[in-house]
């Protein structure tokens, strides 16, 4: 450290030597209180996509909750060297997509976490679960992790941002600015945050319009030309619910987009002989510029699907 540093660190410990410690700490404690309260105000603005998923609805589950918890502590690279544990520690996770470089994501995760454990594992460069090790770096004052080409902060006992580098970056400069507050629109912001539902997520593509896309062998060309898309989901009677709102740009493309929708469904279920969980229930209908769609899986189907799933990412 420079010594006119030095100096003016001196200035300031004498003028504060009454109190002015005090209330750093105390300005510190209640930007972590703000940030804990309202964690979505964390999210840089312009997303693409944002959602919601309410953890520990997930992992209470009576329907998969189990095998759900046991896939994330497979997933995640740290665990209990670090003082975590996905399915006793996680409660909600936060997530943002934008089109800035391709595909960026940022993630606000809420729960427990121990920033001393992360750091003592990193200093230490002790192996963590997934075996890579974690390196840490310092930017605009935040100790960074980095592992496997993932990174994440910890912004408080309650809240830690993952994510890229680049946007982890932007919200530290977004604290450090001062500029936590909501800043994705308001419909976007509710349908995340709708009452009762397990998870939740919304998508604008107005500025970024989707080109056809598939999943496996299953064409989707009806999200061709959608300027929106909401989406619910529970746990509840036969095992998951989904519901889904996508906007097209007038009521004739709703229309054909329904008709390709019903046809989408027609050729997943198709798809049973390799595992694949069937369509139960479901609803497809044009609504003016939208195509209202709704169905449920049977919950022994969905335990199938996630077993055979869990088996797959065990051999790899």
């Amino acid at each position: 450290m420079r010594p006119r540093h030095l100096v003016a660190f001196a200035l300031l410990g004498l003028a504060a030597a009454c109190g002015g410690n005090k209330d750093s700490v105390s300005a510190k404690t209640a930007e972590s209180q703000a940030i804990d309260a309202d964690p979505i105000a964390l999210l840089p603005s312009a997303a693409m996509a944002i959602s919601r998923v309410d953890v520990k609805q997930m992992f209470t589950s009576g329907s998969v909750g189990g095998q759900l918890s046991l896939m994330a502590e497979r997933m995640l690279p740290i665990g209990e060297e670090a003082g975590f544990k996905a399915s006793r520690d996680l409660e909600t996770v936060y997530a943002a997509g934008y089109s800035t470089n391709g595909a960026d994501v940022v993630a606000i995760l809420r729960g427990t976490f121990d920033e001393q454990k992360i750091k003592t594992v990193a200093d230490s460069h002790t192996p963590t679960k997934g075996g890579g090790v974690l390196v840490a770096s310092t930017y605009l004052g935040r100790e960074v992790y980095t592992l496997n080409n993932v990174g994440f902060t910890v912004i408080s006992k309650q809240t830690v941002v993952a994510g890229g580098e680049t946007m982890i970056r932007r919200v530290i400069e977004r604290l450090k600015d001062g500029k936590v507050a909501r800043s994705q629109p308001p419909w976007m912001l509710q349908t995340i945050e709708t009452p009762n539902a397990a998870f939740a997520a919304a998508a604008d593509f107005a500025n970024q319009p989707m080109a056809a896309a598939s999943v496996g062998v299953v064409p989707l060309g009806w999200v061709k030309g959608m300027k929106a898309a909401r989406l619910i989901g529970n746990f509840k009677d036969p095992g998951l619910n989904i519901a889904a709102t996508l906007t097209f740009p007038d009521k004739a493309a709703a229309a054909d987009a329904a008709e390709q929708v019903k046809r989408t469904a027609g050729m997943a279920s198709l798809l049973q002989f390799i595992g694949a969980p069937q369509l139960k229930n479901l609803e497809v209908k044009p609504v003016e510029g939208d195509v209202q769609v709704s169905f449920g899986v049977d919950d022994t189907q969905l335990k199938t699907f996630l077993q055979t799933t869990q088996s797959y990412m065990t051999q790899r």
